[in-house]
């Protein structure tokens, strides 16, 4: 599905002020091969990806119960995205 309502330079501007990729995509709800499609086509380079300052790298995964997956599955992306956004805010501290 095209998404005509994210607007390349709006992506170039986050990424360029220094937001990873991921973030880009949770910010306007859209999966991250999106965002680096848009930055190759619009000729922006990729950052290279750097460690945290002890080395160690965060992975969250969300299990959810059946209930809470269909509610989830019946919001729209940028909803969910909004929601992901939240929550890892609220881990990060």
């Amino acid at each position: 599905m095209k998404r005509n309502d994210i607007k390349t330079a709006d992506i170039v501007e986050r990424y360029q002020s220094g937001a990873t990729a991921a973030q880009v995509a949770v910010e306007f709800g859209c999966h991250v091969s999106l965002i680096y499609a848009r930055l190759k086509a619009a000729g922006v380079a990729r950052r290279r990806k750097q460690a945290s300052p002890n080395g160690a790298k965060v992975q969250v995964r969300i299990f959810v119960d059946k209930r809470h997956a269909d509610w989830l599955h019946s919001m729209g992306s940028k909803e969910r995205g909004n929601l992901l956004h939240m929550l890892l805010n609220d881990f990060r501290r």
